[in-house]
């Protein structure tokens, strides 16, 4: 059985941009929503836990090649 681990976010006025700046993509036959890479980059920044911060410097990386 495939599990799948979903984040919430509860939408306040600092969130509004990241919310309404949400991308649709196509997975296999379903569309889903997504927030955009910097909605995303944004989001861990504010969190600023040690794993959003590993996570953001793994987007860092990625924007480097």
């Amino acid at each position: 059985q495939d599990l799948l681990t979903l984040d919430l976010i509860f939408v306040n006025p600092f969130l509004q941009d990241v919310w309404d700046g949400r991308e649709t993509h196509l997975v296999e036959t379903r569309e889903i929503q997504v927030v955009s890479k910097a909605g995303l980059v944004k989001m861990k920044r504010a969190a600023g836990r040690p794993q959003d911060l590993a996570d953001l410097a793994g987007l860092e990386m990625e924007n480097d090649r």
